[in-house]
């Protein structure tokens, strides 16, 4: 159950339009991924999950770019801390540098440069997913990084229809 809402979640917010919109999405799908993680004996990644939710907690709430940023950085510490209390090699490794550059993505003001930076983490959680054996959450994470890049597409190709101009309203210029 938890596997199909994180999917639907990872399925859902890169195709939204609205920031707000895709904070919500994301913060339902750490939920249901902290718990997925913790099931599979995962704890740093599930740890690194449930913190998300507060860093989009962040995000969505927090207009002040200074505070947010320091907030930011406490919730970094904390998942370094996390990570060092739930040490299970080289996969505890890989949550906290793909949590690292979520937390930067998460940190954006721009639904495109989110989505950008979370493909930049993509690797980290997609090797993290094989060595803990989740196929499920491998096949989110590839699932997620074609929704990002498809969002990404998409908000670029409105961004040209938006600057560009018709030719009859050139002519009248």
């Amino acid at each position: 159950m938890f596997g199909a809402i994180g999917l639907s979640c990872v399925v859902t917010w890169p195709l939204l339009h609205s920031y707000r919109r895709a904070l919500v999405v994301q913060g339902i799908g750490a939920i249901a991924f902290a718990a997925h993680f913790a099931l599979l004996g995962a704890l740093t990644a599930s740890a690194s999950c449930a913190l998300s939710l507060i860093q989009l907690t962040i995000a969505g709430a927090v207009c002040e770019p200074h505070l947010r940023r320091k907030l930011n950085i406490l919730v970094l510490v904390t998942l370094m801390l996390l990570a060092i209390a739930t040490w299970d090699g080289i996969a505890s490794a890989l949550v906290a540098s793909g949590g690292l550059i979520s937390t930067i993505a998460r940190c954006q003001n721009s639904t495109a440069r989110m989505k950008a930076i979370f493909i930049a983490a993509a690797p980290f959680w997609l090797t993290h997913d094989l060595i803990v054996k989740a196929p499920f959450a491998l096949a989110v994470d590839l699932i997620a990084v074609t929704g990002n890049l498809v969002g990404l597409y998409l908000a670029g190709r409105r961004l040209k229809a938006e600057r560009s101009v018709p030719l009859a309203t050139a002519l009248v210029a």
